[in-house]
């Protein structure tokens, strides 16, 4: 079952008019999930079966980009406890 698309926002008004307004669902291209990348930090964006968002922040730090998916070695050491 898909859900139906969202009525269109009224436009923004007042101090934050001039910011861009992104629908959600334009993200997601209409699906429940959308990753967001912020100077090298990567988002989860995911639009729950409620309506609710859920933004979740899955990845800090550029240095792993370069990781191979089957490398099982850290470049951060364990912690002592």
């Amino acid at each position: 079952m898909s859900t139906p698309p969202a009525p269109p926002s009224p436009a923004p008004s007042g101090p934050h008019a001039d910011h861009p307004l992104h629908e959600a669902r334009d993200l997601t291209g209409g699906g429940p999930q959308a990753w967001i990348r912020l100077d090298g930090t990567v988002y989860t964006l995911r639009i729950t079966r409620a309506g609710k968002r859920r933004l979740v922040r899955i990845a800090v730090d550029d240095d792993l980009a370069g990781l191979a998916p089957g490398d099982e070695t850290t470049p951060v050491p364990p912690v002592e406890l």
